[in-house]
């Protein structure tokens, strides 16, 4: 049996000791995502920023209220086919 993916991805890495601790961060990720949103059967969007603690303290300063980094973000719940969160809302 063949997984479809019906997510879009976006995956950006800004900083390079990503890419140095993990040389295929990005296609690895990516096919995560798909296998896991097939296995589920969830369709929508996912964006993943691999980031230095400044940058995401500068994020959570922004659109969480909390002037901290941290190392886990929000999740939406998802059920089958469609998220509860509006559109266009960081995690």
């Amino acid at each position: 049996m063949t997984l479809v993916s019906r997510v879009s991805i976006d995956i950006r890495v800004q900083s390079g000791d990503w890419t140095s601790a993990l040389e295929d961060i990005e296609p690895l990720s990516r096919r995560t995502i798909e296998v896991a949103a097939a296995e589920m059967d969830v369709a929508g969007e996912v964006s993943v920023l691999f980031t230095d603690d400044s940058e995401m303290r500068g994020l959570n300063r922004q659109w969480r209220g909390k002037d901290k980094a941290t190392v886990a973000a929000r999740r939406a719940r998802v059920s089958r086919g469609h998220s509860d969160r509006s559109r266009n809302q960081p995690l």
